[in-house]
């Protein structure tokens, strides 16, 4: 089995090499820089660089397809929001040649937007959350930090 992690930078992604690298998986790591901490670990066999994601998703996209069309991976990992929501716009030209480690579009951008997140853990119960305050406005932000509790608050 051969998989693919992208952004080796982040913190997770070290994780996710040890991880499998330790159930015998072979394992590559993608990431925009050279150096990063996923790209020396003793679990990693190939290293890319690719084009950034943050700057240029149609390069990293085109990048990211001819990479699994020449290597044959059994999955991709995306670990962070950029590699993970390209991966999730074009899963279906993706899926042709490997799987995809996302969820749906629209499960995606849910969940990425922390208000809505927030909305629903409330109106569901689903998960506890703290007391919560969404201003729209300036104005509604000044009306509430004048009905605040105690000290300390997070922001």
């Amino acid at each position: 089995m051969r998989v693919l992690v992208l952004e080796g930078l982040v913190r997770e992604s070290l994780a996710v090499v040890r991880s499998l690298g330790r159930q015998g998986i072979s394992v590559d790591v993608g990431d925009p820089h050279r150096i990063n901490p996923a790209r020396f670990s003793k679990y990693v066999s190939d290293f890319y660089k690719y084009p950034d994601p943050k700057e240029s998703g149609d390069e990293f996209y085109n990048w990211l397809l001819s990479q699994v069309k020449k290597v044959k991976y059994d999955m991709v990992f995306p670990l962070n929001d950029h590699t993970y929501e390209i991966c999730t716009r074009f899963q279906s030209q993706l899926q042709q040649y490997t799987r995809v480690g996302v969820n749906s579009l629209e499960k995606f951008e849910f969940a990425r937007d922390k208000a809505k997140t927030f909305r629903f853990a409330k109106e569901t119960g689903c998960i506890p959350i703290p007391q919560t305050w969404i201003p729209e406005s300036l104005d509604e932000l000044k009306s509430i930090i004048e009905e605040l509790p105690d000290f300390p608050v997070l922001l």
